[in-house]
């Protein structure tokens, strides 16, 4: 009788027990709750590394994609340039700046592995140009037998071989010289070299000139010319949310520059950045294909095989292992 007398006792004491604990829960939680939310937070904008002429960081600063993906009113990212792929891993690996956006050249990745390739950003065949003067009588690739050929490398390079296999050449039918872009146009124009390997935006210079026109592009031999956004593995450890966001606010930006890329405006922000002119920048940008892509797939194949081509050619001695510089989780956490 105890018992049935008091089990009625206890079940109520738990109740009322439960119902204070509940209480104190409810009361506990808010308290705990500073009311900021972790998407809220201002993301720490990297330094980043551009050869010049790349529009994605002037429109995503322009078109406030930065602001919205760093959570920063009026973001504008610490931009230093570089000058090659090799100069910007430089910068990246001596810590002058956090990410740098630059072309794939295996010569600088040799031996290396504290680099990440994070994502493509655009593969442009056609900035890759083989030019002659605009008033010589050469029309192809394979006019160049016997000829003078002039580039930036000190001998000639993988890109410049394969565009001379395509046309049953080889370096033995050409003399080769180096020379420097800054001189390379008034080289071409005086007739000390009958051809010139470069890139937009200087050929986009010269060709608009009327000094130099196109007899080879990348798209007739191959040349890729994948764009590549790189970190350290330093700074995608301390600075994760830093990258990712900068992977978004490209992405965003890549989206503008595509729908806008014909109709001026893109040009344009070029133009205010760099310094080029509108008509320069235009040029460029007709001969370029934007899209954020993974290091994956055709465009690896690509690069391993651009690789071995410049072991094959002497201006390497070994491949870069491409393997060690790959982080996929990097892209998957930006877009999916």
């Amino acid at each position: 009788m105890d018992t049935t007398t008091r089990r009625p006792l206890t079940l109520a004491a738990l109740a009322i027990s439960a119902l204070v604990m509940a209480g104190c829960s409810s009361s506990e939680a808010p308290a705990a709750d500073t009311g900021t939310d972790a998407s809220d937070a201002t993301v720490e904008l990297p330094r980043v590394g551009t050869i010049n002429g790349y529009p994605q960081i002037p429109v995503a600063t322009s078109e406030g994609y930065l602001d919205e993906e760093f959570n920063q009113d009026g973001a504008s990212i610490e931009v230093s340039p570089v000058v090659s792929a090799n100069d910007g891993i430089s910068a990246l690996r001596t810590g002058s700046v956090d990410m740098v956006v630059t072309g794939y050249d295996p010569a600088g990745l040799v031996g290396i592995d504290d680099i990440l390739m994070v994502s493509v950003v655009e593969a442009s065949p056609e900035t890759t140009r083989i030019l002659v003067a605009d008033d010589s009588d050469i029309e192809t690739m394979a006019d160049l037998e016997g000829k003078i050929i002039g580039s930036y490398n000190s001998t000639p390079n993988a890109i410049l071989v394969g565009a001379l296999t395509e046309a049953g050449l080889t370096t033995d039918d050409i003399e080769y010289i180096p020379v420097e872009n800054d001189v390379a146009a008034s080289t071409l124009a005086s007739g000390a070299i009958d051809g010139w390997m470069t890139f937009d935006p200087a050929a986009a210079t010269a060709e608009l000139a009327g000094i130099a026109r196109a007899v080879s592009t990348g798209d007739d031999f191959g040349h890729l010319n994948p764009i590549v956004l790189y970190t350290t593995k330093a700074y995608a450890e301390s600075n994760r949310d830093s990258v990712v966001a900068l992977v978004r606010a490209f992405d965003s930006a890549t989206d503008w520059i595509v729908e806008n890329k014909d109709d001026g405006p893109v040009a344009e922000i070029m133009a205010d950045a760099t310094g080029m002119t509108v008509e320069v920048a235009q040029r460029s940008l007709d001969h370029r294909n934007y899209e954020i892509s993974p290091v994956e797939g055709e465009t690896l194949d690509w690069m391993l095989d651009f690789g071995d081509r410049a072991v094959a050619v002497g201006t390497i001695t070994d491949s870069p292992d491409l393997e060690a510089l790959l982080d996929p989780t990097l892209y998957e956490e930006a877009l999916g």
